[in-house]
């Protein structure tokens, strides 16, 4: 939903729930604190770094709206950042 106001997402989210679904792990912001410790629970690396990645993405993309030049900033960085693991 990538460009969508947040609004719209809340909206859509709210009605693109099951209520015969049940959420078996509870998602956790990257500005969160236990986030880093959630990661550290993966076993290998690649995991981990996979998942720090994604978070960040996902963190650009829900407040590009709030100031797309900034975001749009920290998007192009983090394309420069090397996230490949070597094991």
């Amino acid at each position: 939903m990538k460009g969508i106001s947040e609004k719209l997402r809340r909206i859509t989210n709210e009605f693109l729930q099951s209520p015969g679904i049940e959420i078996k792990v509870a998602p956790i912001s990257i500005m969160d604190l236990a986030f880093f410790e959630h990661v550290n629970t993966g076993k290998r690396q690649k995991t981990k770094v996979a998942e720090v990645e994604h978070a960040i993405h996902h963190f650009i993309n829900i407040h590009v709206d709030e100031d797309p030049e900034l975001y749009a900033s920290f998007a192009e960085e983090l394309k420069r950042i090397p996230f490949g693991v070597q094991e």
